[in-house]
């Protein structure tokens, strides 16, 4: 079941019921029941709590129904043969079937590693029924020998059926092929001197396996010399010359391996840098590579999922911590089983961490690999990177092709352990394997450290060396043995001032001697220190800095202080150094020395002088634009200039010119102000194509003049009335002349919309209003046909803003306001009153009093 417990109570573990009454506990979500007969049974689950009882799910029915149960007797078949017997018979073999109901099989095929067409040639009985209860059916199988050579040779039977938990079933064929003898012998490990399990033993053509008793036994030509290779994941592989005698004699060879040490991964050696002190030496463990399995070599069945990405996995738990997981082996088996087209497809490893719970089972995968299955029986796979510190862990091969294209898995039932194989459909639950008491052929490896076979540790110094070449090349002073991993050498302290370094070698208890390992290279009293003092061209102190020194000969040490807010360093190994010392907004400093003793640099930072970027001109407004130089932090201000001559200072990255000649080339020039100086000049020439900005808002027209002055630009019919205005004076259009088909405008000067003063600062937001006043005198025509338009210019185009007409006759002074600020703001515009219509005798005046153009609006923020 799925563990959805509710985390904001406190759980303790669930309960299991059958037929209503509960059977048992579990903190985990599996349960395993066992029936002692057939039937239906009907299982629910509960949550217990501190709190109380969840509710029951369930029930859930399963039917346990008879079924066949297959068991192939002997485990194997093995005999010798005379050379080139065309017929050899060896004992019977049978298929028996201990279930309720009758069992099917059939023989699918067989084959091995042996010359084609193998030497199997016929198989009697090869399908069939197997009566339930205790039926028995008895097959016997012909060998031939014709064209083989003395040696041993091994044929699978592979026997299919319809028991669905042992659906495969595997009888393997050895034959001998005589004149033979024999060889035997027990592997043992040369320290603890226990048997060795999987160590591979080969020779003269053959090759197997040793079991749990560290035991093998093959058969080889006689009268014949070869070399016998033991070799085994972390133990020194051994090659052992044999010669055999005749025929049926045999030769008892036991030995012993030694573990394949990785010696010691690294020694430290430091000390005080510019004081003398004693010198500390530690050292890690040794390292090794390590095999785990639970199979003996012997493939007994196998087992493959029809579906894709089912799963078979093995769980490990290491005797010790930590251990890295590196990579491992599985067994396909002799390309006999499932009938396909496999080799060279691909699976994948993965390697899970345990089920959060502690259930037993895999949890979360922790790393994955592709691997081609390129060869029959063990495949070896590398590349896995997983570190376990504790508990267990799991390697998992995952099919990536559905039967009968995926290799299968060899399935050991020799040596059984319980609940170490694992199986699951893709992407269902995991369980332990269906067959319960036997064992995937997992293998894992996995490096670990460990001083359990070490007698004790050799140090030494290390003197009179080339530091270039390294302390492999010196002399070798022993110091003392240790049975730990730390050494403090006192006597360095009195040691003439030079580099130095140590050497560590484990001796083991096996008798092994390691490799001498070398530490860093130290000094004594070779470390100086050296600070840094920089200041500015007024004579500041300047902080921040960002320093470096790399060494230009040995050790080619390489120093930048942690933080800007640290100026020096406390150890520097004496010798030459090229130095930088930089900040942001002065210029690199770069020099080199020769560091012999403690030293303090004092240092004169040049102020990064950067220009300004990207001026250009708007030939229209006269005004230089140009970006910020690439580092503001010590700018002050900038300098503008116009053919040569400074005509002001400025925060802006814009200025305006002021009483330029359309038409005129001149060139603007700009450059940065810093307190230590002047950045050169950026300069661009330009003819000026300036355009009046115009009158600058706020500003009014009461008509107190008495004329329409140079600001308005009067047509015909308009005139100032002094007699009538609100108050008087105002500016009228009248009747007199007679016009027909009529306009005439009064229209304003430009008024500036772009800056608010003189300071050049640009409008960003706010109000542009224009107010005015208006009245009509009409003939009582009420015509409608008499009409005064306000209109606003700008980028060439009159826009209309508001229109009145005689249409209801006479009206005195009214006040009227318009919001302009969208079509006025950013621009140079002029605002006229167009008058209109049929006849101007329709009428008798248009009056306009009181103009007056407002702002409401911010400065710009610099």
């Amino acid at each position: 079941w799925d563990h959805d417990i509710d985390t904001n109570l406190s759980f303790q573990f669930y309960i299991v019921y059958r037929e209503g009454l509960p059977m048992g506990t579990s903190t985990c979500n599996i349960f395993m029941d066992t029936h002692s007969d057939y039937g239906t049974y009907c299982y629910g689950v509960q949550a217990f709590y501190d709190q109380g009882y969840s509710a029951m799910v369930g029930p859930l029915c399963e039917d346990i129904v008879p079924v066949p149960e297959m068991e192939t007797a002997p485990p194997w078949l093995e005999a010798t043969v005379p050379l080139n017997t065309p017929n050899y018979y060896p004992d019977i073999w049978g298929i028996l079937n201990e279930g309720g109901v009758n069992l099917s099989y059939e023989v699918i095929g067989f084959g091995g590693p042996t010359p084609p067409p193998g030497f199997i040639t016929e198989v009697t009985y090869d399908s069939g029924t197997v009566m339930a209860g205790g039926g028995l059916v008895n097959s016997e199988v012909t060998w031939s020998s014709v064209g083989y050579t003395p040696g041993t040779y091994y044929q699978d039977l592979v026997i299919e059926s319809d028991d669905p938990y042992n659906p495969v079933d595997l009888l393997t064929n050895i034959m001998h092929v005589g004149p033979l003898s024999f060889l035997i012998g027990d592997i043992t490990d040369n320290f603890s001197q226990d048997s060795l399990l999987g160590v591979k033993v080969s020779g003269a053509g053959q090759q197997t396996q040793t079991d749990a008793n560290g035991h093998f036994s093959f058969r080889v030509p006689i009268n014949t010399t070869f070399e016998l290779t033991l070799e085994k994941p972390g133990y020194e592989t051994l090659s052992i010359p044999v010669t055999t005698g005749i025929q049926g004699s045999s030769l008892q060879l036991d030995t012993s391996m030694f573990l394949a040490s990785t010696n010691l991964s690294w020694v430290h050696a430091e000390t005080d840098c510019n004081d003398p002190a004693p010198a500390e030496v530690s050292w890690s463990v040794p390292g090794y590579t390590a095999e785990l399995m639970y199979d003996d070599g012997g493939c007994d069945d196998y087992y493959a999922w029809e579906e894709i990405y089912g799963e078979h996995a093995v769980k490990y738990t290491p005797s010790s911590y930590p251990v890295h997981i590196t990579g491992g082996s599985f067994y396909v088996g002799r390309g006999v089983y499932p009938v396909g087209n496999w080799l060279n497809s691909t699976v994948a490893i993965l390697v899970y961490d345990e089920e959060e719970y502690n259930c037993g089972v895999p949890g979360n995968v922790l790393d994955s690999i592709v691997v081609t299955v390129a060869n029959y029986e063990w495949v070896e796979f590398s590349g896995l990177d997983v570190e376990i510190e504790s508990g267990s862990f799991f390697i998992s091969v995952m099919q990536l092709d559905s039967m009968p294209d995926t290799p299968p898995i060899g399935i050991d039932n020799t040596i059984p352990s319980l609940n170490k194989s694992f199986s699951r459909r893709g992407g269902g639950q995991w369980r332990s394997a269906i067959y319960e008491h036997r064992n995937f052929m997992i293998r894992a490896l996995v490096d670990y450290e460990s001083d359990e076979q070490v007698a004790y540790y050799v140090v030494a110094r290390v003197s009179d060396f080339d530091p270039v070449l390294g302390p492999a090349s010196g002399t070798l002073t022993p110091l003392n043995n240790s049975t730990g991993h730390y050494y403090i050498d006192n006597g360095f302290q009195l040691l003439p001032d030079a580099w130095y370094a140590f050497a560590v070698q484990p001796m083991f208890n096996t008798g092994q001697i390691g490799d001498w390992v070398f530490s860093n290279i130290i000094g004594h009293d070779m470390g100086k220190i050296v600070d840094f003092i920089a200041e500015d061209c007024n004579g500041n102190p300047i902080d921040s800095l960002q320093i470096m020194m790399a060494g230009e000969d040995y050790p080619y040490a390489l120093y930048t202080n942690p933080e800007p807010s640290y100026y020096g360093f406390d150890c520097v190994w004496i010798g030459y150094y090229s130095i930088s010392v930089e900040k942001a907004g002065y210029s690199p400093y770069y020099f080199t020395a020769n560091i012999l003793s403690d030293t303090t640099f004092f240092i004169l930072l040049d102020q990064s002088l950067y220009p300004p970027q990207n001026l250009w001109i708007d030939t229209i407004t006269s005004t230089a634009y140009w970006d910020a130089p690439v580092d503001t932090s010590l700018l002050e201000n900038y300098y503008v200039f116009l053919d040569g001559v400074l005509m002001d200072s400025t925060h802006n990255t814009r200025y305006q010119f002021d009483s330029l000649v359309f038409g005129q080339t001149y060139t603007a020039c700009v450059l940065a102000n810093y307190s230590c100086g002047n950045s050169s000049q950026v300069c661009e020439d330009f003819t000026s194509a300036f355009v009046d900005f115009g009158t600058q808002m706020p500003l009014s027209e009461d008509w107190l003049s008495g004329s329409f002055g140079s600001f308005w630009t009067a047509e015909d019919n308009w005139v100032i009335n002094g007699q009538y205005g609100n108050p008087q004076p105002s500016a009228e259009f009248n009747w007199d002349p007679v016009m027909t088909n009529y306009e005439s405008s009064l229209t304003s000067g430009l008024i500036n919309g772009v800056f608010m003063d003189s300071t050049k600062q640009d409008y960003l937001d706010g109000q542009f209003i224009l107010v005015f006043d208006l009245a009509l005198t009409d003939n009582s025509s009420m015509s409608g046909t008499e009409f005064l338009m306000v209109e606003l210019w700008r980028e060439d185009e009159w826009i209309p803003l508001a229109e009145y007409s005689n249409v209801d006759g006479s009206f005195n002074w009214l006040s009227k306001s318009l919001d302009i600020t969208d079509i006025a703001m950013g621009q140079v515009f002029n605002i006229r009153f167009r008058v209109a219509g049929e006849n101007t005798t329709n009428i008798q005046s248009w009056f306009v009093d009181n103009i007056r153009y407002s702002t409401i609006a911010h400065l710009q923020q610099t």
